[in-house]
């Protein structure tokens, strides 16, 4: 736009220069055209100006490292003006600030809730030589999720599965199960008959099913930057890796705003817990006292608690 104006400028003085010289008609002409220009350009474009919307578009979520843009356009029945300015773009826990233009890629080097926040963007004229100030966009967020980060040792479940099944009631199939003997009443498709057949005794497949709120997955959201992506993305595998195994399981994890609690027994859940946890604080210090579990992994050290 200081360009348009600057050339504006220059033509104007051009102009006088040029009606002064010569003072004829012609130059009278141009000199009345060029002044004539700049109001003509408001008048025909103060429609388009007064009714365009901005279109935003932005990916819904990103990964760390993954290449990302935001981008806007005017969206006008008549000819589009033009949009210029930043939009202000604000990384979730280190609290830096980008000023990003359209078409700019976010920044995506360490996970965190971006928030994109009303900049100042103006509509232009058809010269750009006028601006005024667009309607301003609301907060949109936009998480970045951390990759998926395997512990140096895979975690020993044996003391959860030997706790943490019980009977499924009403039998059925289930994915674990426990011989027993055949008790009257149970039902005879549970019975297993070449087992049966060789001990010459009624053993029974008796189906077992975990027990909920056994499993219990913890973390304090502290840390710089790169110990915050390791941190979320072993809680990413961990969550998943768990529920490969088919054990619903609980997220606790102790933020700036207190301590937060998710149960996971799908994967969209997954996804749901690791975007609230990239809006929140990160916890300042102090003694955090976690909810006892049959089985607990804490994601920070490189072992578990049960």
């Amino acid at each position: 736009m200081t360009q348009r104006r600057i050339l504006y400028a220059m033509t104007l003085t051009g102009c006088l220069v040029f009606y002064w010289a010569y003072r004829e008609w012609l130059s009278a002409f141009l000199l009345t055209l060029i002044l004539a220009l700049p109001l003509f350009s408001l008048v025909i474009s103060l429609p388009a100006m007064i009714t365009n919307r901005l279109a935003l578009r932005y990916p819904q979520h990103t990964t760390v490292g993954a290449v990302a843009a935001v981008s806007w356009s005017p969206v006008c029945r008549l000819p589009e003006p033009r949009i210029r300015g930043k939009l202000v773009c604000r990384e979730g826990f280190s609290g830096k600030k980008h000023r990003l233009a359209s078409g700019d890629k976010l920044p995506t080097g360490h996970c965190g809730m971006l928030e994109l926040l009303p900049g100042r963007l103006w509509v232009c004229d058809y010269l750009e030589l006028f601006r005024f100030p667009l309607r301003k966009t609301g907060t949109v967020r936009i998480p970045v999720r951390p990759q998926p980060v395997r512990p140096a040792s895979e975690p020993d479940l044996s003391r959860f599965y030997s706790g943490a099944l019980v009977a499924k009631q009403g039998g059925g199939f289930a994915e674990n199960h426990e011989l027993r003997l055949y008790r009257p009443g149970d039902s005879l498709r549970q019975i297993h008959w070449k087992l049966s057949a060789k001990t010459g005794k009624l053993i029974l497949r008796e189906p077992m099913v975990i027990k909920d709120n056994c499993a219990l997955l913890t973390l304090e959201l502290t840390g710089k930057p790169d110990q915050l992506d390791e941190k979320l993305g072993r809680l990413l595998w961990m969550s998943s890796y768990l529920l490969e195994k088919e054990i619903p399981h609980g997220i606790c994890c102790q933020t700036g705003e207190g301590m937060k609690h998710f149960q996971v027994s799908a994967e969209p859940q997954i996804w749901e817990a690791v975007d609230a946890l990239l809006a929140c604080q990160k916890f300042q210090g102090g003694e955090t006292v976690f909810p006892r579990a049959l089985w607990r992994y804490h994601i920070g050290g490189d072992g578990h608690e049960a």
